[in-house]
């Protein structure tokens, strides 16, 4: 299939214009998001990159903006053009020194010959476009076995958000008619339309949509695999024009075929038919999926549902790349997002996913002004009340400890649907966000960060078969802790699609990471307590849980140990939970690379580098020393000095690394430039050390491009990736 470059429209957004999705107002549902008067919201291309949409309700205006073809703000060109990307080397002001300008002008002219050729070939998705009137006159023909319900545009129902009610639970909800146009249509009922949308059936007035006739082209939802990935096609809507863009969802699994349309309005089972898929919807009440093409293996997108209470593989600099420019509030924050998750026990990776769909790789107002990456209160009632932070890791912080253990992983809480970002149907999409599909492209985050192969799996994910799942502080009924119930009684309580981390297991029991804090005894719930992932485990009843991603290596009697290291493969047995140095290195997101440690952030003190060592593995011995190898336990971290972990009887010493730093003073600053104009000139020699900390673009060479970067540090005009 050849895909059709998307038509993004890019335009200026108002004063307080936030990138993120829309949600409900705080009273009536305390979550977080945009006022829809925004008019705005993200989606992603095919490139895992939030695109801002404006939503234009005058119709020429859209077909000028169609018709410009202005550059978008991921400086997006034709596949045949080439940029060159001077905005991180290029020097913005001179010394005031004649002779030291004559050196940079001749070093910054020949670091020019070192600029690599930027493309910006942003390979995105189709987006084939049908207006709105032309569906109108398709209402009165419509077949109930091959339509959908196309929802309205905000300009016809007075705003962009839709409400309704669950089909299955009873429960209210409300979603964004801009974010997800479509819904498959089961049936009608009174004043009411039952359709299906973002995994749940829902039950939606007649006011905000109409029926309309399936059709191949009439952008419906439905997916595609391409060079092995799994991508989901979705509609949204700009002014009175529909359009297509997609996220990825995984990898391609066995029963689906590349270059075959598949439909879903769950993403668990898919259909190669849709008038299939409608006849086993109509069927929704006894779950019949009969039809499907896995009718027996139900999809789950691994990032999607892995709960937020596990710990990523991906190192710090790896997650640093999806963030390349230096003005947003996010770059070179990685670190930052790891520490928080090795404290508050919440996955750095789906933090950072969502924090770059909110704030648009934290270049929206609110990330920029505010420090405000996930549009914390900025409630539609009134968004100008969004948050003030005095830092990004304050944010970071409190987004993790009152947002989500606190909040909407606390069982007590009433926007609790599981650990996980979830659809509208379970997870914390159901009340976080108006966009249905914001858990997935909060997830397709993780599927562009390199090294997503490895990092992919590393837990075992099962989903409870039934609609409330009880969890023990031991493997005996007996031991009662709390139930994956949410707040409500009869089937208001229930929580479907609900899942668990399986840490080991036997063939009646699951030992299982818990959603929320438990008392140091385990014995019941402690949600403002802090997070530990050794304490707080609990187990399930293995024939309640149907495992869904990897493999459960079973035994005969049950584990009452502790809790293994997280980040360990999940499918293993319960096994010593002692971590190797190795282990403490890639949890703290540093990397090694022949004993030369990096990814320690500018600034860092050594008291806070030996507690956040501490804090993951408290038995092993921390030693840090300086450039006269004398031991030392306070002042500023700083190229050259040593780290060495012992864990039992294997220790490991490694000499840090900090890029810019190259007179090891702890800081980046003009002596670190003069140190590298002068080792190219060849005045100076650098130890091993420092010239790893002068490659300050890390190349894998000391050379003019490193110099001016480092130059233009200090001025604030470029940053250095640790």
């Amino acid at each position: 299939m050849k895909y059709i470059k998307t038509i993004a429209i890019f335009v200026l957004m108002l004063s307080l214009a936030f990138t993120t999705t829309m949600t409900t107002s705080a009273e009536d549902y305390d979550s977080v998001g945009n006022s829809s008067s925004d008019e705005s919201f993200v989606i992603l291309d095919e490139n895992g990159n939030p695109k801002t949409i404006e939503i234009i309700t005058d119709e020429e205006k859209l077909e000028e903006e169609e018709s410009s073809d202005e550059e978008t703000e991921d400086e997006s060109i034709s596949d045949s053009e080439v940029i060159l990307d001077t905005e991180e080397e290029t020097d913005v002001e001179e010394d005031s020194d004649e002779s030291v300008d004559s050196i940079d002008e001749a070093i910054e002219e020949s670091a020019t010959a070192d600029l690599p050729l930027k493309l910006n070939k942003i390979e995105t998705i189709s987006t084939l476009k049908s207006t709105l009137l032309g569906d109108v006159s398709l209402i009165n023909t419509a077949s109930s076995s091959q339509s959908i319900v196309r929802f309205k545009t905000a300009s016809e129902i007075g705003s962009s958000t839709i409400y309704y009610t669950e089909a299955d639970t009873g429960r209210t909800g409300y979603m964004s008619t801009n974010a997800a146009n479509d819904a498959a249509y089961i049936g009608t009922d009174g004043d009411y339309y039952i359709c299906k949308i973002s995994g749940v059936v829902i039950k939606v007035s007649k006011d905000y949509g109409t029926i309309v006739d399936y059709s191949s082209d009439s952008h419906v939802s439905y997916y595609y695999v391409s060079d092995g990935y799994l991508l989901h096609y979705f509609s949204y809507i700009s002014g009175s024009t529909v359009y297509t863009a997609s996220s990825r969802v995984g990898y391609q699994p066995s029963y689906l075929s590349s270059g075959v349309k598949y439909y879903s309005y769950d993403g668990h089972y898919f259909y190669s038919s849709f008038s299939k898929m409608i006849t086993d919807y109509k069927n929704y009440a006894s779950e019949q999926h009969s039809n499907a093409v896995n009718s027996s293996s139900p999809y789950y997108n691994y990032y999607q549902y892995l709960s937020l209470r596990s710990k990523t593989t991906f190192t710090a600099s790896q997650m640093n790349a999806r963030i390349t420019s230096s003005s947003s509030a996010m770059y070179n924050s990685a670190s930052t997002f790891i520490s928080v998750q090795n404290t508050y026990g919440i996955n750095a990776a789906l933090m950072f996913g969502i924090a770059i769909n909110e704030s648009n790789y934290g270049k929206s107002t609110y990330a920029t002004t505010r420090n405000n990456l996930f549009g914390l209160n900025a409630v539609d009632s009134n968004t100008s009340n969004a948050s003030y932070f005095d830092s990004i890791e304050q944010c970071i912080q409190e987004f993790a400890y009152n947002w989500m253990s606190c909040g909407y992983l606390s069982g007590n809480d009433s926007r609790y649907r599981g650990p996980h970002l979830g659809d509208k149907h379970s997870g914390i999409n159901v009340k976080y966000a108006s966009d249905p599909y914001w858990g997935e492209k909060a997830a397709a985050q993780s599927y562009y960060i390199s090294g997503a192969s490895s990092d992919y799996g590393t837990y075992t994910i099962g989903i409870a078969n039934v609609t409330e799942l009880y969890l023990y502080k031991d493997a005996s009924t007996s031991t009662s802790i709390y139930s994956s119930g949410v707040v409500g009684s009869g089937k208001a309580g229930y929580l479907y699609d609900y899942p668990v981390l399986i840490l080991s297991g036997t063939s009646s029991w699951y030992k299982v990471q818990s959603d929320m804090a438990l008392a140091s005894d385990r014995s019941a719930r402690s949600v403002s307590s802090t997070y530990d992932f050794s304490r707080d485990y609990v187990y399930a009843q293995a024939s309640k849980v149907d495992v869904v991603v990897g493999s459960v290596s079973t035994s005969s009697s049950s584990s009452s140990s502790s809790s293994s290291s997280s980040s360990s493969s999940s499918s293993s047995s319960s096994s010593s939970s002692t971590l190797t140095n190795a282990n403490i290195i890639s949890k703290l997101g540093y990397t090694n690379s022949s004993n030369y440690l990096t990814g320690i952030s500018v600034g860092t003190s050594v008291s806070s580098l030996i507690s956040s060592i501490n804090k993951i593995q408290s038995s092993t011995t921390v030693t840090v020393k300086n450039t006269s190898s004398t031991t030392i336990t306070s002042g500023t971290v700083s190229t050259g000095m040593t780290l060495t972990l012992k864990t039992g009887s294997t220790s490991n010493t490694y000499t840090i690394v900090i890029r810019g730093d190259v007179n090891g003073d702890g800081s980046i600053n003009s002596g670190d430039y003069i140190r590298v104009k002068n080792y190219i000139m060849g005045s100076v020699s650098l130890t091993a050390a420092q010239k790893l900390a002068a490659d300050a673009n890390n190349d894998g060479s000391v050379k003019s491009s490193d110099y001016v970067r480092i130059k233009n540090y200090i001025m604030s005009s470029a940053s250095i990736t640790q």
